[in-house]
């Protein structure tokens, strides 16, 4: 089958607002023609940020050609109310749902063939507010457990891909302070987590940054949170300045 490399996640710049917009028309694009021939909805899967975990940002698209990309037409618009900042993170869509996470950190689950809001999840708890960068989402499963694990903040959250809710069993109460574990005090990490958290078998890991504290690369046990490791990059690395943006997973070792 021919790959078409997708206009939704390869030629539009994130850091416009007007991006998810374009990206779920054009997703829901690809979904229309899929559907048409009765391909399996497994086939419409886009489940990991960037395709698959290289990152590859191909999609085996062949109802969508040079040819008829210029004639496609928006099927339907949401808007997910946050006015303030814009969205910068890459849509997943799994079995007819896409999930996609709003300015202030917060994860819409969207039926990807109508537009219509499934559920809505806000991460913040009593006296919270969230805001910033969130750049993707995970997703994992087996057997029936269905999990988005996402971060906002300084948080590692999981959450029921089916209903939203939170799994009150991972960490505590559904959260991991990515601030704590550390040599140092919590209070002096003031660690953010922008970037994608990705799945390697059983693993969730997640990269950091940090302006007062070295970060780190940690992989947390999907199911509990439980810390599994942590490694803790070193400036002035061999070409480090030529290093990806992006968390992925290469090699047979899984080597994020």
């Amino acid at each position: 089958m021919k790959k078409v490399r997708p206009l939704i996640l390869s030629r539009l710049p994130v850091t416009s607002r007007w991006f998810v917009l374009v990206s779920i028309s054009l997703v829901v694009g690809v979904v229309a023609c899929k559907r048409m021939t009765q391909t399996t909805t497994a086939s419409l899967d886009w489940p990991i940020t960037g395709g698959d975990s290289g990152v590859t940002r191909f999609a085996a698209a062949d109802q969508i050609t040079k040819q008829n990309v210029s004639r496609l037409k928006v099927a339907w618009t949401y808007h997910s109310g946050n006015k303030a900042g814009n969205i910068q993170g890459n849509p997943l869509i799994v079995d007819g749902v896409m999930y996609v996470t709003t300015p202030a950190q917060e994860i819409i689950a969207v039926n990807a063939t109508n537009g219509q809001e499934i559920w809505r999840h806000n991460p913040a708890r009593a006296g919270e507010k969230f805001g910033g960068i969130n750049r993707g989402i995970a997703y994992w499963n087996e057997g029936n457990e269905q999990r988005i694990l996402f971060t906002a903040n300084h948080y590692l959250l999981a959450i029921d891909a089916r209903t939203g809710k939170t799994i009150e069993s991972f960490g505590t109460s559904g959260r991991l302070d990515l601030n704590e574990g550390h040599m140092r005090p919590a209070s002096d990490m003031k660690i953010t987590a922008p970037a994608s958290p990705v799945i390697y078998k059983d693993l969730v890991i997640v990269g950091s940054m940090s302006w007062s504290a070295p970060a780190n690369v940690s992989g947390f046990d999907v199911r509990t949170g439980k810390n599994a490791g942590r490694s803790t990059p070193y400036p002035n690395q061999a070409n480090s300045a030529t290093r990806a943006g992006v968390t992925r997973i290469s090699g047979r070792m899984g080597q994020a």
